[in-house]
């Protein structure tokens, strides 16, 4: 077996963390990678927050124009004369 020296040894351990190295930078570069994907989705689901705040408003506003139609249809009932009892007043009048 051959003896090895210093120089032979630090030279190893550095081809070594070399390769540590070009690893550490690859997963620094897949983390980037994923880190720019979610501030991507952040940004969509911003705009998605946004769209549902205007859907909120459009909704509470037709709840506000259903709710005053129905007490419109309320107060037009009870003006509303049957056709059946039309037919009768129209009877007896014509008597």
């Amino acid at each position: 077996m051959s003896e090895i020296n210093n120089e032979e040894l630090a030279r190893i351990i550095n081809k070594g963390f070399d390769g540590v190295q070009i690893q550490i930078n690859g997963l620094e570069g897949r983390f980037d990678g994923l880190e720019n994907r979610f501030d991507g989705l952040e940004n969509r689901f911003d705009g998605l927050e946004k769209r549902m705040d205007s859907v909120d408003e459009k909704l509470e506003y037709i709840d506000a124009r259903l709710g005053r139609l129905g007490n419109d249809v309320k107060e037009l009932r009870g003006e509303l004369v049957y056709r059946h009892e039309f037919e009768d007043a129209l009877s007896r009048i014509k008597l």
